[in-house]
């Protein structure tokens, strides 16, 4: 979700999964296709920066590392981009 939408209040794993689902990128675990593929891929960059920035705001806040919503998707993606 974090590749094509900003995501900031506290949000349960399955209503991101239905958000997935209505935006046509998933269908229950897997990608729907070349499109959504196509959009995924294009938009790491943009995950990564959303991820990162979530990360940053619990550090500002106080809130615990990881807290919802949180990803830390954003470090595979640096390892595997630095491993190339």
């Amino acid at each position: 979700m974090l590749h094509v939408e900003d995501h900031n209040a506290n949000v349960h794993r399955h209503d991101i999964q239905r958000r997935a689902t209505d935006l046509g990128l998933t269908d229950g675990k897997s990608i729907c296709g070349t499109e959504a593929e196509e959009t995924l891929m294009a938009n790491t960059q943009s995950a990564v920066d959303r991820a990162q920035h979530l990360d940053d705001r619990h550090g500002n806040d106080g809130s615990p590392a990881g807290e919802n919503p949180s990803s830390g998707m954003w470090r595979l993606v640096e390892a595997i981009e630095q491993n190339k």
